[in-house]
């Protein structure tokens, strides 16, 4: 074809003069009219590329602040919802309304600070206060002793509304900086409408999050700038330091007025892509938006250099290739008319070579460009944290997954590229019919769905995924991405801040129990310790003075209700025990995750038991003696750190309360007996002459009576109840004066048998057999043996009238520690818990006979002794009496 065309141009040149210049016209004519084709062809060409690079531009501005305004939205949600959850929280108003009554309480003190300690780490708050309703600090994180104004203008609408706000950027003055800051009330949830109790003032610091989130690009580029501005006044204000010029933040303002300024033209409502001139009077192209429910703007733009110059770089390139167009038309014209035959000269070889070198360097150019740009979105998204993914549109097939999937998955990107359904294989069974039925329901506004994840190892996160779609010219859905966050650790501070607002609750609950008896307050604190760390059984125990016999007060109701052990679970030698013992022995929390694997402690379970696979024992210390022990088990999942805070916390108040009960009770009882001592020292001298005057002389009458006289037996009525009167009378002098030991080393075996002779007569009356059980060995207690012998005859004669005909006593001495002990086990029908703490009264008693002095008299001799007395449930019913008295004298003794 283009030889054809040479050849009748040639034809063309070889006519004669005449028809030679009309010859010539036509190829002038020729490569006028090719000359014009070029340049059209050239402008048109370069006017397409423009429209394609600036598109391309505004294109990237208006994804930019969409994405941004998106992110900042998302970080003003995050914050209003931190607020939102504080402000419902009952227990922290009551927290706080604590520690403010009781500024002094360590405990009070210590557990809003713990508190709020915790909360600014795991939510990255630069500081934390708490004012009065005054606005006073009470509390500051970062020690400051004072508000900034602006601040303190907000509080009395915070007040007044109860509501929640949100103070913009501002420049603090007691931080040197720039904050913003949520106020939020802390309302008396006790009684509707109550006024708040205080403000707590959560201070951002935008150097943190916002500010980086503001200034990152996602692309290269020299002159890209992202402002965030707000409307003052009639002025518009710059609120991030810029890109071009340094410290900028709240310094920097124009009039709202500047016509050509974008900024300007933001707050005057103007949306979309604008051209003007910014802040250091270059123009710009720019893209606007409105931050929603914010009174923020965000601008988005490139200096208009950065645009134009490829524009121009192409016009350039785009002229020199229509020159050499037109050039090597009018060579070829003017070459077909020098040489008529002549094929392509060499200049023409040359023009053709240089036109494809020049061809081969414009694509090796755009190829380098398409790499660069392939290279920085790798880099982008290879090295954030969260994992990027783009999918098809159907989400069936997955394009890109970015390296922090096999991070955050356990799994390899070969994997899921190749079966796509490993993704949803992962999500845990319990979330997966419903991320599933969320992303079937993926439309224009793309998707945000939290879930678990189970990895290959077993381990258990969360995701935080969102997505969206990606468009074509004509808006469709041509791609869809997203980014999934592993939100494990904020799920893991939520967590800690709901067991903490359950401490508090169970805390507050147990204030409210301080007139309720000991029994009934640990079994509380039992359920509370099980539920608390989420496991299944529990008991709550408490220990000895040398800290070698536990005694158990409490177990959980799955643990009393399962457990099947034969004889007397309730006191355990620490000497001879297992796992659990691990914590009193070392005097530290103890925490076994497989109970099944090898321990050099464990020693097993008794036949029965309930069965372990896992335990963690919390010791309660008081100075460096453990008082209880709390033990727990069976946790679906591991014991942690964060369990064993929680319970020490909890325990600690519960043993705060028992010791200050039992402190205000033994006042109390002092004060009582001491009165009540009084008076019946006094009732029974006067009545101790009378009696031994009745009794005296009714012997004497009934010994100079005849055995048939009628009148004897009405005097034995006589001398028995005057017995039972001299035995009343001797009881309440024994109760009213201080008693008087004559203590030695005896061998508690021999004072009761002793005690046994009088009694077994009586037991043998009411049917009743008493076991005395002596050990092998010889147990010896520095006592007094006669005052002894009356506390065991006591708790015997006690145990005879409270066992029903048949049944057993069982009276034994056996070694505890370094204290000796007395124990006597009835199977009566026992004493309700709501009772055990009065049978100790004097005059208290449920039998139709006696003075009700016995037990009081018990206790008395006890005490006296340096010993102790406790009440103790048998497993298969009754109670058990045990005295523990010291082995050897006190240091007032020796």
């Amino acid at each position: 074809m283009w030889k054809s065309g040479w050849s009748s141009l040639e034809d063309t040149v070889m006519v004669t003069e005449p028809q030679a210049r009309i010859a010539l016209t036509k190829v002038i004519v020729i490569f006028l009219a090719l000359a014009a084709g070029i340049g059209v062809c050239g402008y048109l060409y370069f006017e397409h590329n423009k429209a394609q690079i600036v598109a391309a531009k505004q294109d990237e501005l208006l994804a930019v602040a969409k994405l941004k305004v998106k992110e900042i939205c998302w970080w003003r949600a995050e914050r209003l919802g931190d607020a939102t959850v504080l402000s419902r929280s009952p227990l922290l108003g009551f927290e706080i309304q604590h520690w403010a009554d009781n500024p002094s309480g360590s405990e009070a003190a210590m557990q809003t600070l713990s508190w709020m300690h915790a909360f600014k780490e795991h939510y990255d708050y630069s500081n934390v206060l708490l004012l009065d309703v005054v606005g006073k600090v009470l509390i500051s994180l970062s020690g400051q002793d004072r508000i900034d104004p602006e601040i303190g203008e907000l509080l009395a609408s915070v007040l007044d509304s109860g509501q929640i706000f949100f103070r913009d950027l501002y420049r603090s003055e007691t931080a040197q900086s720039i904050r913003a800051a949520l106020l939020i009330p802390i309302l008396d949830h006790k009684a509707a409408g109550s006024p708040a109790v205080g403000i707590l003032v959560l201070e951002i610091d935008p150097h943190r999050f916002l500010y980086p989130l503001i200034q990152t690009w996602p692309t290269r580029s020299p002159t890209s700038e992202i402002l965030l501005v707000r409307r003052e006044g009639d002025e518009v204000v710059f609120l991030n330091d810029l890109r071009h010029r340094q410290d900028t933040a709240l310094a920097l303002r124009f009039p709202e007025s500047s016509a050509e300024l974008p900024a300007a033209m933001a707050v005057r409502g103007r949306e979309g892509i604008v051209e003007g001139v910014d802040y250091r009077g270059l123009p710009v192209l720019a893209a606007l938006r409105t931050i929603p429910d914010s009174p923020w703007y965000l601008v988005t733009k490139v200096d208009r250099e950065e645009v134009f110059t490829p524009i121009e770089e192409r016009a350039l390139w785009v002229a020199f290739v229509v020159a050499v167009l037109i050039a090597g038309a009018g060579v070829g014209i003017s070459l077909v008319g020098a040489r008529q035959h002549a094929r392509l000269t060499q200049r023409e070889q040359e023009l053709l070579r240089k036109a494809h070198d020049d061809l081969e360097k414009k694509v090796l150019e755009r190829t380098a460009e398409l790499l660069e740009s392939r290279e920085r979105f790798r880099q982008v998204v290879e090295h954030i944290r969260e994992t990027f993914y783009i999918t098809t549109a159907d989400l069936t097939q997955v394009l890109y997954i970015s390296p922090a999937y096999e991070e955050t998955w356990g799994r390899s990107r070969a994997e899921l590229l190749q079966d796509p359904r490993s993704w949803t294989d992962a999500i845990h069974p319990e979330d997966r019919d419903e991320v599933l039925r969320t992303l079937a329901e993926v439309g224009a506004a793309g998707h945000a769905v939290e879930y678990r994840i189970v990895r290959p190892d077993g381990t258990i996160r969360w995701i935080w995924d969102r997505g969206f779609p990606i468009l074509d010219e004509l808006g469709r859905t041509a791609r869809y991405a997203g980014i999934a966050e592993d939100i494990t650790e904020r799920k893991q501070a939520e967590k800690a801040l709901r067991l903490d607002e359950a401490r508090f609750e169970a805390l507050f609950r147990l204030s409210q129990m301080a007139d309720r008896p000991p029994t009934e307050i640990m079994a509380f604190a039992v359920e509370q310790q099980v539920a608390l760390t989420g496991s299944e059984v529990g008991f709550l125990g408490v220990l000895n003075e040398d800290m070698t016999i536990m005694s158990v007060q409490a177990w959980s109701t799955g643990a009393g209700k399962d457990c099947r052990v034969e004889g007397d679970p309730v006191h355990f030698p620490v000497r001879d025990a297992g796992l659990w013992a691990e914590a009193v022995r070392e005097r530290r929390t103890v925490i076994v995750n497989d109970y099944h694997g090898e321990h050099p402690a464990k020693k097993g379970l008794p036949e029965g038991h309930i069965g372990l696979k896992r335990i963690m024992t919390v010791p309660v210390m008081d100075g460096e003696r453990v008082v209880a022990l709390a033990a727990v088990g069976n946790k679906p999942g591991e014991y942690v750190a964060s369990d064993a805070w929680q319970l020490n916390l909890f325990l600690d108040g519960v043993w705060n309360l028992l010791q200050r009960r039992k402190i205000e009770q033994a006042l109390r009882e002092s004060e009582r007996l001491a009165s009540m001592g009084r008076a019946l020292s006094s009732v029974a001298h006067d009545l101790k002459t009378p009696l031994i005057a009745i009794g005296g002389f009714s012997r004497l009458v009934r010994n100079h009576l005849e055995e048939d006289a009628p009148d004897r037996d009405r005097l034995d009525i006589v001398i028995k109840e005057t017995q039972r009167l001299e035995n009343m009378v001797r009881d309440m002098l024994d109760f009213s004066r201080p008693l008087e030991l004559n203590r030695a080393s005896e061998d508690l075996d021999r004072i009761i048998d002793e005690g046994l002779v009088i009694l077994d007569r009586i037991a043998a009356e009411r049917k009743v057999v008493i076991r005395h059980r002596p050990g092998a060995n010889c147990v010896r207690a520095f006592t007094d043996a006669m005052r002894i012998k009356q506390v065991i005859m006591n708790l015997v004669m006690n145990a005879i009238q409270a066992s029903p005909e048949g049944q057993s006593i069982t009276i034994r001495a056996v070694r505890s520690g370094a204290c000796a002990a007395l124990e006597v086990i009835d199977h009566g029908p026992g004493i309700p818990p709501e009772t055990r703490e009065e049978v100790f009264s004097p005059f208290y008693t449920t039998k139709k006979e006696g003075t009700g002095l016995g037990l009081a008299i018990v206790k008395k001799i006890v005490e006296a002794h340096e010993g102790r007395i406790l009440m103790l449930d048998n497993p298969d019913g009754g109670m058990t009496f045990r005295i523990e008295l010291p082995d050897s004298p006190g240091p007032e003794h020796t």
